[in-house]
């Protein structure tokens, strides 16, 4: 912890510059900037207060019955709702609901974390997924604040990274008060790194309980007649290395079957200008979706570099190549495309759905692609239809007795509820 804290403060000026930056290229904000310094505090500050930190959109979005589950218990109870995503805090504060107050994530400095809880008075810290910042997980230890994990994830690397510090990690997993794991597996892990069995609770994976809205019809319409289904590809939440992949098992596909029509979808719309760039270099016609011009009938590429729209894609898209998994990110949820009846394709990189991407392959409910070539392979196999068909019947199968029933979620509210004393 000493050394951690001592790599923090040598890295100070460097965050300091990397935000600067940040600021004058229009990705950060002043206010942000305040909020993860914890310079703003609540509007009603005698409120019980209740903090969940989530990384991102994804994990927040999966979080919602929690959130519902929390305040539907105690009347009087608000959230302070906690991301590192600008994108997610403008989601969750659409919401619209006036106990969730939605803020950047406070740095994990001791002195920003201590002004950051005294203004918020948390009764105890959410974690939704895999997010352990030392500092943060010290006070709430050192303030008595229980911490909860909900869905807990953590992939062989990162069980690999906590056990080579071994005081570190002590300290860390000797915060938590209560884990809901994402499967055995994390589990384990945890339990490896020194969390009693008796603080384990069912497993829970949030992200299984998500259910989109449909798309707007009339956006939908317009953009059916240029993307016919069954011949759409959607390369979901893409990181950098993906693309490259993709395009090459796209054009590929496309040499034998010239009708086909590929949307990217990019986890961070940020990287749009260099896909762009990847785009221009096929020589075929592609549109950004983000100038907000209508989409050309000719357009055979369409980059889909907007927020809230997934949904959109998922119904445009007979085939869901699931992203994060051609680099190791541990892959996205194949939940969201077997909720629109799109094909699955994914690749290695599978650790943070684990269990859910196993199912899908033992039962024929996804094809598994090692790189482009068989990618490629797997693209043409799904033009049939009738395949295509067989197959997002078997997913939507084989993922029903995965999807988070009332039960863990009814048990991780009334243990939050007992930790926090409501």
């Amino acid at each position: 912890m000493i050394l951690y804290r001592i790599s923090l403060v040598l890295l100070a000026p460097v965050l300091a510059i990397v935000f600067a930056l940040r600021w004058l290229r229009g990705r950060e904000t002043s206010d942000g900037l305040a909020e993860r310094l914890a310079l703003s505090g609540p509007p009603s500050p005698a409120s019980p207060m209740i903090w969940v930190h989530g990384a991102s959109l994804g994990e927040l979005t999966a979080a919602r019955s929690l959130f519902d589950g929390l305040l539907d218990r105690d009347p009087g109870l608000h959230l302070i709702v906690t991301m590192n995503t600008y994108t997610a805090r403008a989601k969750v504060r659409g919401w619209g609901n006036a106990r969730i107050h939605a803020q950047m994530a406070p740095l994990d400095y001791r002195f920003v974390i201590q002004k950051f809880c005294s203004n918020w008075s948390p009764r105890a810290l959410v974690i939704l997924e895999n997010e352990l910042w030392p500092n943060r997980l010290a006070w709430c230890r050192k303030m008595a604040v229980p911490v909860v994990i909900a869905g807990g994830r953590m992939s062989a690397r990162a069980h690999s990274m906590w056990s080579r510090f071994a005081s570190l990690s002590r300290s860390v997993i000797g915060s938590v008060s209560y884990l809901a794991p994402l499967d055995r597996t994390a589990a384990d892990r945890f339990q490896s790194l020194g969390l009693r069995a008796d603080l384990i609770g069912a497993p829970l994976l949030l992200k299984s309980a998500v259910s989109l809205p449909d798309p707007d019809p009339s956006a939908l319409s317009r953009l059916a007649a240029a993307f016919e289904r069954g011949k759409t590809i959607l390369a979901a939440s893409t990181h950098e290395g993906e693309d490259e992949v993709i395009l090459r098992a796209f054009l590929g596909a496309r040499a034998t079957h010239p009708d086909l029509r590929l949307i990217i979808a990019p986890r961070h719309s940020d990287r749009a200008p260099a896909i762009a760039r990847l785009l221009g270099e096929t020589g075929l016609p592609f549109h950004v979706r983000s100038t907000g011009q209508e989409t050309p009938p000719d357009c055979v590429i369409l980059l889909a570099d907007t927020t809230g729209e997934m949904e959109l894609w998922y119904a445009l898209a007979g085939i869901t190549l699931i992203a994060g998994t051609w680099v190791p990110k541990g892959g996205h949820t194949p939940f969201e495309p077997a909720q629109f009846s799109s094909a699955v394709i994914h690749g290695p990189s599978v650790e943070n759905h684990a269990e859910a991407f196993d199912a899908l392959d033992r039962n024929g409910g996804a094809i598994a692609a090692e790189d482009d070539a068989s990618l490629q392979k797997a693209l043409v196999d799904l033009l049939d239809e009738q395949r295509r068909t067989a197959q997002t019947l078997a997913a939507t199968a084989a993922l029903s007795p995965l999807r988070a029933n009332a039960v863990p979620m009814t048990q991780l509210v009334n243990q939050i509820a007992k930790l926090s004393g409501l």
